[in-house]
């Protein structure tokens, strides 16, 4: 059962990160931002809660190392928290997957300020001028 916890964990650690950080890479040229991303860490930190729920409720040690039981259920329940554990983890990590390449974004380029002062020199001369190309041209609207 230590195992399943230590999965759990880890992708509690990876979900709490993506949360915390709002930033997730999905690629080298893609990632995730934003309100996404911090659902992203929300789906990978569920598993966690509802193992320990399960454990809780069947009376399971969620660290046990086969742990002995007068029980005589005990082993089959076992095998359910842990097939449920796996089935838990595996479903978050395939949701927050799919989740993170459909809200992916490249990377934004910058533009520089000298395009911008030129495109709105421009944008100001068509507007006082109703030309849209420099002083010396026979282009107008």
């Amino acid at each position: 059962m230590m195992g399943y916890f230590i999965l759990e964990s880890a992708l509690f650690i990876l979900g709490l990160a993506a949360f915390f950080f709002g930033r997730v890479p999905v690629t080298r040229k893609r990632s995730v931002k934003g309100s996404a991303a911090r659902l992203f860490g929300v789906i990978l930190m569920v598993p966690l809660p509802l193992y320990l729920f399960a454990c809780k409720q069947s009376n399971l040690a969620p660290l046990a190392l086969g742990d002995r039981s007068l029980d005589p259920l005990h082993p089959f329940t076992e095998g359910f928290v842990k097939l449920a554990a796996l089935a838990g983890a595996f479903g978050s990590v395939l949701a927050a997957t799919v989740l993170a390449i459909i809200a992916s974004e490249p990377p934004r380029r910058a533009v520089s300020p000298f395009r911008i002062a030129v495109a709105s020199d421009v944008a100001i001369e068509f507007l006082y001028t109703g030309s849209c190309c420099r002083a010396g041209s026979s282009t107008s609207l």
